[in-house]
């Protein structure tokens, strides 16, 4: 029984590890919004370019998801994760614009990117380290465990710029205290960096580099002599299958629409208008819905919570409801809440607009976390 828990505290001890990838995720996307609320009125940015500042990071991911792999490949997912939390904490640090440093847009441009190209990394390695190192009986719940950490990493940051924003008046804010929202991530990132060390390797690249020794003693550390050598049979066997038969499997008549029909859907996931309240909500809950500034970013708390319930609901859900039905339930509450959200913002008289469209986004954001 003692064996037993040991393993079980051991797995979950580096899920929860390298989970924090994901939490950086969530927390990295989310800081732009309370951040750009101020640094756009003390640089007073025109509406292009603090759209183009915003979305530096996206242009940073997209490089670094695309190199993610070759990386991975070469070093293997623990030193490109730690490669990952060097580029958080380096881009928390220079976005805030230290003293030592000209205060440029172009600057914090750079920055920004640099934590982009940190979230392509651990969003493509975090997932996939997890997947390699977990049992077989685990390895669903735990994989969810990472888009449960970045929508935890979004309520907290909204959290946490709520009170470094509610403890400064407007003038300390736009002059320093949007500095303070980007330093507050170095503390996840620098503690993701160090907890990093106390992980192993993952123990299937291991087993592509020929280090099937060391793999082994990895799984039998984790999950006991019994489970790793039934595990490490698993990954060779798979290691050769996948060497020979992958390029014909994803391209068969049967695996390609499958394929297409999964790109189609993620794809469309980014045009459903989420990141827009994602990376603007703080502007939306002011100019659009009437809020006053010391309100817009606790607006955001109520929607990070919102996105957190429902993530919850879909994980646990997911395995009796089924994916596809999840899918279409999400599509039709999407509608939905379009349609409120323009109802309420064309018609609605604005003294009373926040009160109708702080439910209207909250619906919005909830059913799209299923």
């Amino acid at each position: 029984m003692g064996k037993t828990s040991t393993k079980r505290i051991n797995i979950y001890f580096i899920t929860i590890v390298i989970t924090l990838g994901g939490l950086l995720f969530g927390y990295d996307t989310g800081v732009i919004n309370g951040t750009q609320f101020y640094f756009s009125k003390y640089f007073e940015l025109t509406g292009a370019l603090k759209g183009f500042i915003v979305s530096s990071a996206l242009l940073g991911a997209l490089a670094g998801a695309a190199c993610a792999g070759i990386i991975s490949k070469a070093i293997g997912r623990k030193k490109s994760l730690i490669i990952a939390a060097i580029l958080f904490m380096i881009s928390a640090w220079g976005s805030g614009l230290p003293s030592m440093l000209p205060e440029s847009t172009t600057l914090l441009v750079i920055f920004r990117l640099l934590g982009g190209i940190a979230i392509g990394m651990a969003s493509m390695n975090a997932p996939m380290y997890i997947a390699e190192i977990a049992p077989a009986k685990n390895r669903g719940i735990l994989v969810t465990f990472y888009q449960l950490a970045v929508v935890i990493g979004f309520f907290v940051v909204f959290l946490v710029t709520y009170f470094i924003g509610a403890n400064l008046s407007e003038s300390e804010n736009i002059a320093f205290g949007w500095r303070n929202m980007f330093w507050s991530e170095m503390i996840p990132a620098g503690l993701f960096l160090v907890m990093l060390f106390f992980v192993p390797k993952s123990p299937r690249w291991l087993m592509i580099k020929g280090k099937e020794e060391e793999a082994e003693n990895i799984l039998k550390r984790i999950h006991g002599e019994d489970i790793a050598s039934k595990e490490v049979k698993e990954i060779r066997d798979s290691i050769v299958k996948e060497s020979t038969k992958v390029k014909a499997s994803i391209f068969s008549k049967t695996m390609l629409p499958i394929v297409i029909i999964g790109t189609i859907l993620s794809v469309l996931q980014q045009f459903t208008g989420i990141n827009a309240v994602l990376y603007y909500g703080a502007d939306i809950f002011e100019q659009a819905l009437g809020f006053g500034q010391d309100d817009v970013l606790l607006q955001q708390i109520l929607l990070a919570t919102v996105n957190l319930v429902f993530t919850f609901i879909a994980m646990f859900t997911v395995d009796k409801l089924g994916r596809k039905p999840l899918l279409i339930i999400g599509g039709f509450g999407m509608l939905i809440g379009f349609l409120l959200m323009g109802f309420t913002l064309y018609f609605s008289d604005y003294s009373q607009i926040n009160s109708a469209g702080l439910p209207t986004i909250s619906t919005f954001e909830g059913i799209l976390s299923l």
